[in-house]
This record gives C-alpha cells, structure tokens and sequence, in this order.
C-alpha cells in the first residue's frame, strides 16, 4: 500500500521531471509461489474465473475461491513485488507495480511499469511508458473498454493504450493540460494529476470515462457516430427551412440551426453501402442526394428524405434496437455507373429539377422525380461520347441554361416545359488548344449580369490543360471574358454568387471576389477561424458551398464553417476516431457539488432502474464547500450529493441486489440500497474468534459472484453476501524459525491517518511475559507499547501504537527503532520510519 496512500499525504510537498519514451520486456514467469505473501490487499479484481489480489508482498490469486493462493513477484516475471493496481478484461490481465525508496525517514514511491499477461501470469510483459516507470510516476488505477486500457498516473497524467500495452499516449481534458504536463509546470494544474480512472458504458453505443484527479472529475464523452457530426470531407451542403444537410465521406448529416445538435445517416438508414453525397439538393420540403461510391467515384443514384424539416432524434427504432431506413432509393438508371451519377443539381421554384449526369447527361423531372426526361442541346447529336453531352454542371433562370460540360460552357434558351431554342444557343469555344472541360457554372441575374465558370483538364489529359476560373458577362448573345487565375494547377471545385461578392471552393483554399459592375477581378482570400473555439479549416482542399439564408456555408476535406463575420466563423470538424473522445468536461467542487475536489476512486453502479456514479474525494483548499466522504450522482456527474462524510474512502462494490460497499479508513461500510442509509460493518471470524480491530483501514472490497471480499491493512476478510456474521479471516504470519518473525507494518507509518496504528508483529515459542518499546535515533526511549503481557506460547500476536510518545504528543518525522522482550531472556529489535 506504499504507493497511493503515501503520494496522497506527499502531493503537495514533492516536485518532479517528466519525460517521454515507452520500452517492454519480456518474462517467462517461473512457478508462482505458493501461498498469499503480504497481509496488505489494495486491490481486489475477478478476472476468468480468477480472483486477483494486489498485495505488499506481490501479486496474489485464487482459482478455487481462496481454498489455494498463489503469488506473482519479482521472482515470477512481476516489475515489483508492491502491485499499484489491477484490471481484467477476457483473456488479459494488468497489473501496474511500484516500488519505494526511504530516504530522511520519508519513504518515496516510483513507479515500475505495467506488466500485462494473456495466460493468467503464466508469461507476463513489462511496459514502461514514461509516465508510469519513474519518481512519483505510477498508476494508481487502471480501466478499459474494448481495445482501450487506461492508466490513471499520479505525475504522469491519464494514459491509453490501444494496442495491449505496445504504445502509449495522453488523454488530455484541454490544450492547457497537455502543455502543462510538457513543461512540467505539475503543481500548476491539479487536473492534470490523476488518481482514479472508470468507464461507464451501460448507455448503448455512448460511453463516459471518469478521471479523478486532485481537482474534481474530468469526464470525456464518446458519442455515436449517429448523434454527431459523422465526416469530414465535406462533399455537399444544402439547407431547408429548419437544419442544415452536410454530405460526406461516411454518409449525410443532419445540424440545427444554432448547430448544436448533430445526427448522422449513414447504410444502415436507407442510403448505399460504401456511399458518400456527391450532391444534395433541397426540392420540395425533400432533400435530393446524389449518392456516389467513395472507393471509386461510380454513381450509386438518387436517393431521397421525405421531410426535410423533422429533426432526426429517432434513427433507431429503440435505443439499440435496428436503425430505421428512412432514405429511399428514387432512380437507379442514369445515375449510376462509372462517369455517371450526380454531379450538379438545379431547382426552380420547387417545381422543375435539373440534374447533370456526367457521361449520362442533363435530366430533367417536373413532378419531383417520379419520371425524368432527358434532352440534347443539339437534338442531331446524341452520341454519348460527345463531350458537350457530358453534363457536369448546371445552372439555370426561367428560360436559359447554363451548362459546364467536358466540351466547355453551353447556354442555351428554352421554352418550358422544355424545348431548346437553336437559335439562341451559343457554345464557349476555349482557345487552350490542349482542351479543357467546365467543371462548374453559376448565373448571376443583379445589377450587372454575369456568369462564372470553372475550368479544369480533362481527365485523360494527363494534368496538362487550363487551369482557370473565368467571369463572363452576358450582353445579349455576346460573350465577353476575363480569366481569374488563382495560382497553377488550382482547380475550383464550386462557386457560389451574392450581389456583393464570389465565392471560389478551391483546392487551395477558400477565395473570393468582389463583384463590379464591370469585368475586373479583385480577388481575396479568407480564412476561415472560430474565435470561440480556435479550430479553422485554412490549409484544406475546399469542395462545396451553399448560401442558406443569407449564410455562407464552406465545405472541405478538414471539416466545414459557416460564416458569422468575414473573420469570424462557426467551424465544425467531426470525431472519427472512435477511440478518441468528442468532448471532455470538467467537474468540481464549487460547479457540481462533488464533495470534494480530491477524487481518489470512482465506480458505476449498474442499477435495474439508472446508473449510479460514486466518488470518493478529500476535501482540499477548504472545508467550508468541500468534504472528505462519498458523492453520488445520478446525471452522469453533473451533480452530486454528499454521503458517507468525514470518511477516507479507498474503494467501491456493488451487489446484484443493489447493495453499495466502501472500503474506508474507518473500516467497512454498506449500505442495502438506499445511499444515503449506511451501516458500519463488525468484521468477526465467530469461529477462530480472529477479528479486524476497528484501527484496521480496509484498502478494497469486491464482490465476486455471492462472496463479498474485503482488503484490508492487516489481513483478508470473506463471507457469503446472505450472512453477515459469516466472515473467515486470512492473515499471513512469518515463519517462526528466526528473528525476522518480529515486524511492523505498515512501514512507513503516518499517526495522521484517521484511526492510524502501527501493528508490531511477535512469536511465542515459549509462554512468557512481553514488553515492547519504541527508541529513537539516539536510543531514547520514547514509549511502551506493552509491558509484561502474559502469552502462552505456540502462538503468533501483535500490539498496536498509534505513534504518539508516553507524553501524549505525536511523535517527529523520522527513523525509529523497537524492541520486543521476552521474560525469557529473548530480545528482537526492528526498524519503522513515521512520515507525515
């Protein structure tokens, strides 16, 4: 128990250096020995089959329910003989180690790794990541979820692995605790000094994970990909009456309007498997989505939402049940296929919908896409392989249209419902005699009318053509252009057009220009940044944008904004990584009413009804709106109410009939069910009549199938959970061959430690009288623990001191020394060390 309950009282005397690097070492463990070893259980885990049990004296187990123990230590494979921690998940079981150092009479922890195993500790492997294999650099707990083990370390901060150990890297609550750590700057940031770790994932396909530190509980939340923003290469944005539609790499996702809220749709709701939105429109209170196959581009069709105005709150039928398919696939023939799909949409007036196809075409619907007609500029050619009948954008007014095609710009009168005017029909003819195709056309009708193209190579042409984006002004059926180069090999992806301005998604960057009335280019660039959050999407490939009443929308290949001022946006950049949380909160004493800021254990009650959350803390700073006790919460951490006050709580366990136990320094406490009703547990063995003396602190408590387990600072305590006077005791005791039968435990030894003893350890071979006393470092007597104490002999005693002189005054820091006289004849002295 050296570790933790030692860096608790040291916390704020102690300074360190951090540093980075992680190693592994490998051990073939030999035979376990056999036995428990160490009278001090921290740590209880039920693991397989296995109950583990992290001792002073090694890592011990049972595969029978404590008829044989066996113990794990330095000699079998173990880093340290002082395991700080354990955790088990199928197949795997962890185990940090410590060690401890005594120097000035003060004993200081180091951390020694973490040793993992598949085999149940038949081979283990040591990590030693810099965090947890240094001065005051240990774990104090260990969790995980799927492939994500965590390590809550005192110096070293809260660590993940991902890979079973391999490599390890920090869970930072914000940017200020990563920076913090990396200068070191410890006592500076108390939350980034970790202590205790849990995760809850009881709530389907969300997940919470606690980390207590020495200022409250940071809590960081994984979110479905469902309810959040699901991609960041923004391929398409359009907008209704009530949320914004983003299209991207891994489906459509739904905002509202303050976009606070996110849901995402993905295959399983209707849309294609392997499918991104190349294109979406908004069409008659629908949006229109032009699927694509993100592997190789090929149209995957049209695919529709009836009611583009309800927000997503139900894509699953319940909780975890199947998804609800609320896409429908509206055509299949022509928009799919290689060269195919959608690649522009154009709606007028809810009523017409065009639709250019690529190598398929322009198409039209009149009665929102029930049918769809397709049609020819040049009603004498409709070969397919024309390249002014490969249609890759359009845009339209009530009687023109503008068309990009792979033989360049087409416009072109028509009188609806649809019939090409060959009389008005002009083509761009490009001067680039290498051959450039439009990739996109926007028409602009205000003060001045004018339309903007893009141009870019064709496909085949190896890279090698016109890079441009040109203005041209209409005047009757006259064309006249001006080239907007941006910069070489710069292709703009999509444009959109107010009165005041252009905007150019390009991909290398987002870039406007100011609209004259007349054909001048005043360009600029923006650069779009959150001020609230700091995040931007400024070195990034921009591929989209929409203007959704009044705002400019921007989509890219590193997230998507949109924006509030020319320098101020509202950028959003999607989570993907399911291993990496989405938002970390932090909760306190004086924001949540945890109890107290110092939290040194946390646990997730599973109950048939919620969800309890319970924290052990210290008060800290003050004890006026802090305190040492238990907190509860029912909401995930966000409030807490106080239970179990002014006691040191070390550990939690629970029962199937929502029963709560704590291991405290004040002995075992439980509670039936209602947690603010708790009761003091007597821990007798009525038939050794061996007890656990009040003074006993009891590190740890499980609950493994019906037998409640109970760690304490001298001996193991067991029952069944339906009898509560049906307690066995283990206690081991030295061999009585020699004189090191006589110790004291715990060394070191702290008097400040609520209901703190020091227990000195003696042999009787033959019955006599005892006394035992205490020295200092000059030999003075300091005070008499017992004096002429009958025992008879063949048995093993102990006497308690609770560190105070035969004045009555607690006695100085320092290295002491003990002496137990036997009337005999028979003397053993001992060393201990008190501390703070």
């Amino acid at each position: 128990m050296t570790g933790k309950r030692l860096l608790l009282l040291l916390f704020f005397l102690i300074v360190f250096a951090a540093g980075e690097g992680h190693c592994w070492k490998w051990f073939s463990a030999e035979v376990p020995d056999s036995g428990l070893k160490g009278n001090s259980f921290i740590d209880i885990v039920y693991n397989d089959g296995v109950i583990w049990m992290a001792t002073g004296k090694g890592l011990s187990y049972t595969t029978d329910f404590g008829e044989t123990w066996y113990t794990h230590n330095i000699g079998t494979g173990m880093a340290s003989d002082e395991p700080s921690a354990v955790f088990g998940r199928p197949g795997q079981i962890w185990a940090a180690c410590s060690y401890s150092v005594l120097y000035g009479g003060v004993s200081y922890p180091f951390g020694a790794g973490i040793n993992f195993s598949t085999d149940n500790g038949l081979n283990w492997t040591l990590y030693e990541p810099d965090e947890a294999s240094a001065y005051a650099k240990l774990v104090y707990d260990l969790t995980g979820y799927g492939i994500s083990t965590y390590a809550a370390c005192f110096y070293g901060g809260f660590i993940v692995s991902h890979n079973n150990g391999a490599t390890w890297s920090h869970v930072y609550y914000s940017p200020a605790d990563s920076s913090d750590y990396v200068a070191d700057n410890w006592a500076d940031l108390e939350s980034g000094r970790y202590y205790a770790c849990a995760v809850d994932s009881l709530h389907a396909d969300s997940l919470f994970l606690y980390g207590g530190t020495a200022r409250g509980i940071n809590k960081f939340i994984f979110v479905p990909r469902r309810v959040k923003m699901g991609g960041n290469n923004v391929s398409s944005i359009a907008g209704s009456e009530e949320y914004y539609y983003i299209g991207h790499e891994n489906g459509i996702s739904q905002a509202d309007t303050a976009m606070g809220k996110f849901y995402t749709c993905s295959y399983n709701h209707g849309l294609p498997i392997n499918g991104y939105a190349r294109k979406l429109v908004y069409f008659g209170g629908r949006i229109l989505a032009g699927m694509a196959d993100k592997s190789n581009d090929n149209g995957r069709g049209i695919y529709v939402l009836e009611d583009a105005n309800q927000q997503w709150t139900g894509l699953d039928s319940v909780l975890t049940g199947e998804a609800l398919s609320i896409w429908t696939h509206l055509m299949t023939e022509p928009f799919e296929g290689a060269d195919g799909g959608v690649y522009d949409f154009k709606a007028l007036n809810d009523s017409v919908l065009f639709v250019a196809a690529g190598d398929s075409g322009i198409y039209m619907t009149l009665d929102s896409g029930q049918t769809w007609e397709r049609f020819y500029t040049d009603s004498s050619d409709m070969a397919q392989t024309t390249l002014t009948n490969q249609i890759l954008s359009v845009d339209a007014t009530s009687d023109t249209l503008y068309l990009g095609t792979k033989g360049g710009l087409i416009k072109a009168s028509y009188v609806p419902p649809f019939t090409i005017d060959s009389t008005i029909y002009l083509q761009f003819a490009e001067d680039d005699s290498t051959g450039s195709m439009v990739t996109c056309v926007r028409h602009h009708e205000g003060d001045t009318v004018f339309t903007w193209v893009a141009v870019a190579p064709h496909p085949d042409s190896g890279g090698i053509g016109n890079y441009s984006t040109i203005q041209i002004i209409d005047a009757d059926t006259n064309l006249i252009w001006a080239v907007y180069s941006i910069t070489p090999q710069t292709i703009t992806n999509d444009i959109i057009i107010t009165d005041s301005a252009t905007t150019f998604a390009t991909s290398t960057g987002l870039r406007g220009n100011y609209n004259l009335n007349q054909p001048i280019v005043t360009n600029f660039v923006y650069s779009p940044k959150d001020d609230t959050t700091g995040l931007t999407i400024v070195n990034s490939e921009f591929q989209s944008l929409a203007l959704v009443d009044g705002h400019l929308f921007a989509g890219s290949n590193g997230g998507w904004g949109r924006r509030r001022t020319d320098s101020d946006w509202s950028i959003v950049r999607a989570n993907t990584n399911s291993l990496t949380h989405d938002l970390a909160v932090a909760k306190t004493a004086v924001s949540s009413g945890l109890p107290g800021n110092w939290v040194t254990a946390i646990a997730v009650q599973d109950r048939a009804a919620d969800t309890l959350l319970w924290a052990a803390c210290r008060a800290v700073s003050d004890t006026v709106t802090q305190y040492t006790g238990v907190g509860y919460s029912s909401d995930f951490g966000d409030s807490w109410t106080v239970a179990l006050q002014n006691e040191f709580v070390w550990n939690f366990a629970f029962d199937n009939d929502g029963g709560i136990y704590a291991a405290a320094s004040g002995g075992l406490f439980y509670s039936t069910g209602d947690p603010d009703v708790w009761q003091r547990a007597e821990i007798i063995d009525f038939v050794t009549k061996d007890t656990i003396w009040e003074e006993t602190e009891v590190y740890s408590v499980e609950v493994v199938d019906s037998i409640l387990w109970v760690g304490t600072s001298f001996g193991l305590a067991y029952r069944p959970l339906n009898d509560v006077d049906g307690w066995t005791i283990s206690r081991v005791f030295k061999p009585t061959e020699s004189d090191e039968d006589v110790f004291a435990a715990p060394v070191p030894f702290s008097p400040l430690l609520t209901d703190g003893r020091l227990t000195i350890h003696y042999p009787v071979v033959e019955s006599a009288e005892i006394t035992i006393t205490i020295y200092d470092f000059a030999m003075n007597l300091v005070a008499t623990v017992a004096e002429n104490r009958s025992r008879p002999a063949g048995e093993d005693y102990f006497e308690t001191w609770d560190g105070y002189n035969e004045d009555g005054d607690m006695v100085a820091t320092g290295v002491y020394y003990f002496k137990v006289s036997y009337s005999t004849g028979e003397e053993h002295w001992g060393k201990l060390a008190i501390i703070p």
